[in-house]
């Protein structure tokens, strides 16, 4: 599933998160998953629940953040 997103907000959040958000949620093979710029993501949890994709919980690192 795509957002409706005619501004291109979805796509310039993917490429550059620290300029949109503070935390990402990624489950596998989802776009976030995919195509986020996973430079200026540090992971901080995995949630694993049986039957289901496994998510990963990120914090988006800022430039003023160590990476």
């Amino acid at each position: 599933m795509i957002p409706y997103d005619p501004q291109g907000l979805w796509e310039r959040t993917l490429e550059h998160p620290a300029a949109y958000a503070d935390y990402a949620i990624a489950f596998d093979s989802d776009p976030v998953a995919s195509k986020a710029n996973k430079q200026e993501l540090m992971s901080l949890e995995i949630v694993r629940v049986s039957g289901q994709p496994q998510a990963t919980i990120y914090r988006v690192l800022k430039s003023n953040q160590p990476r």
